[in-house]
């Protein structure tokens, strides 16, 4: 039960026990502004300074000091200090002054800077030591110095970006909460002579062996102690993946774009009649056209391999430290829209070259498809649309479902599927797409292949030629369908398990990113190198 101040000492039992007149025969006089009870005193704000003589002559045990800025000066009998609430901004003990039994000291809600060297040294039996709330941004490596007795040092809620291993005999629990450490390492945790430690950052814990030290905290699924991208192996092959991905596909734009310059200067307009020379032609151009389209959306990609690749190089294993800062930022915000993009223009792109094909051998007189300023028109159509579903998508995961970080260290909307509808609607429909687009490719190419192979007798020379030149692009497109089909079926696999089950291994995105999706941003420019590399070895050997 509580009673008031007053009711002590007064000579009525108030409490059941009677323990509020206890010890009453002490002699004490209360200096004004403080409150007193046994051996315990508190003073606030109208504590008047010229009274702190009679309180170091005094046989206190505990005292406080709250909105209080006093300087540090005790008795001997003192076992518990705190000034608090105050405008303290130095701390650190003269050699006058040594409270050789002073077992607490709290200096919370402070403007204190910094500890030095040997702060408390003159208070050997300290055990509990309080700073909560102050400015720190530096605590010298031997500020805790022979403080054999040390239990709990709190430095939460201050401004400390790195710390230092301390000089101290004694393990003691570390308070480290709410303060935004970026520079630490593994080596400096196995120094830190510490028995757990106190923190809102798991990441913190990440640097700490089990056997060596406790942690406060634990990562919760997804996240957890790994880097960027969770593997040794990961972070070697993405170096390979965007170099290889970057200049196959500048070398396939380059080339491709150059032939089809070659051929329109050599061979000019030839009149307004299309002969199957030229229809040749322009269905060889329009196919070209789409190839590159199809490039640039993968160089894109390899843009996109990029930034990861210098993430991970820049924040190596203190990536834990900055994860949130990571996710957080534009910078992954506007890469988790440019992955949503190029994943969907990939599949439009595929699915738009597979159409135009189908209908060039099933309506040969059919010149929609043909049309380079058509080819460039459906694509651009294709590709605003996708940019206003993917800022769509975006804006509804980042605004009205009010997320400030994007789920996945890859900066991939993708995995949050249990808080968030839009992420769960992404996967969904990527997922679905992704099967329903091979599913079509896989008709259409069979469709193709039965229409070049239909025996057709009164076929002219030229008719023959072309025949044989669609037969030789529809070889291309098979193969191309084949490589989309092993980056798309594996992909919708794994999306629909990352909806499915409540926790899966996040390394199964990591590499469904940087190998699964990159198989076609690889082998497609690959596809449209090898017929030209051909035609080289050929003209000079």
């Amino acid at each position: 039960m509580c009673i008031h101040p007053s009711s002590i000492c007064d000579g009525s039992f108030d409490c059941p026990s009677e323990e509020d007149e206890l010890l009453c025969e002490l002699p004490r006089k209360c200096p004004l502004g403080c409150l007193c009870l046994l051996y315990a005193m508190k003073c606030t704000s109208l504590f008047v300074s010229e009274q702190l003589n009679s309180i170091l002559t005094s046989d206190m045990i505990s005292i406080e000091f709250e909105s209080v800025s006093i300087p540090f000066t005790m008795n001997q009998h003192l076992l518990f200090f705190r000034n608090t609430n105050a405008t303290l901004d130095s701390v650190c003990h003269s050699e006058q002054y040594k409270p050789t039994n002073l077992h607490l000291l709290d200096y919370s809600n402070n403007i204190i800077p910094s500890l030095l060297s040997c702060c408390f040294c003159n208070a050997l039996k300290l055990k509990v030591i309080s700073l909560s709330h102050n400015k720190l941004n530096k605590v010298h490596f031997s500020a805790f110095q022979k403080l054999n007795n040390l239990l709990l040092v709190n430095l939460s809620n201050n401004m400390l970006s790195s710390l230092d291993s301390f000089m101290c005999v004694s393990k003691f629990s570390l308070d480290i909460s709410f303060n935004e450490i970026v520079n630490f390492s593994t080596a400096i945790a196995g120094s830190l002579n510490v028995l757990r430690i106190i923190t809102d950052n798991f990441g913190l814990c990440c640097f700490f062996k089990e056997s060596d030290s406790a942690c406060s905290l634990k990562p919760k699924w997804p996240n957890n102690c790994l880097t960027l991208l969770e593997t040794v192996a990961a972070d070697r092959f993405i170096i390979f993946q965007f170099v290889a991905t970057v200049f196959l596909n500048l070398a396939a734009i380059t080339w491709t774009s150059v032939e089809m310059n070659r051929k329109y200067v050599k061979e000019g307009v030839a009149g307004k009649q299309n002969t199957p020379k030229q229809e040749q032609h322009k269905e060889s151009d329009s196919f070209l056209l789409s190839v590159v389209s199809m490039s640039i959306s993968d160089c894109l990609f390899g843009l996109y391999l990029t930034f990861l690749f210098g993430a991970t190089s820049y924040y190596g294993e203190l990536y834990v430290l900055h994860s949130e800062g990571w996710q957080s930022s534009a910078l992954c915000f506007a890469l988790a829209g440019l992955s949503i993009f190029l994943g969907v223009l990939s599949i439009y792109i595929t699915n738009f070259i597979t159409v135009s094909k189908f209908v060039a051998v099933k309506f040969p007189l059919n010149s929609t498809l043909k049309e380079k300023h058509k080819v460039m028109k459906y694509v651009g159509m294709g590709a605003v649309l996708i940019i206003m579903l993917d800022v769509l998508f975006v804006l509804a995961y980042s605004l009205i479902e009010k997320k400030n970080s994007v789920p996945l260290k890859m900066c991939l909307l993708a995995g949050d599927s249990k808080t968030s509808i839009a992420v769960t609607t992404l996967t969904i429909m990527v997922s679905i797409v992704q099967k329903g687009s091979f599913v079509s490719l896989v008709t259409q190419y069979v469709l193709i292949f039965k229409e070049i192979t239909k025996p057709k007798p009164f076929l002219t020379s030229n008719q023959r030629q072309l025949k044989t030149s669609k037969g030789t692009l529809i070889a291309k497109l098979g193969f191309s369908l084949c490589v989309n089909g092993l980056s798309w079926l594996p992909s919708a696999v794994i999306l629909i398990v990352s909806v499915v089950l409540p926790q899966y291994p996040i390394q199964l995105l990591v590499w469904n990113t940087i190998l699964v999706n990159s198989v076609n941003a690889l082998l497609n420019p690959v596809i449209a190198l090898i017929p030209r590399l051909k035609n080289c070895c050929n003209k000079y050997l």
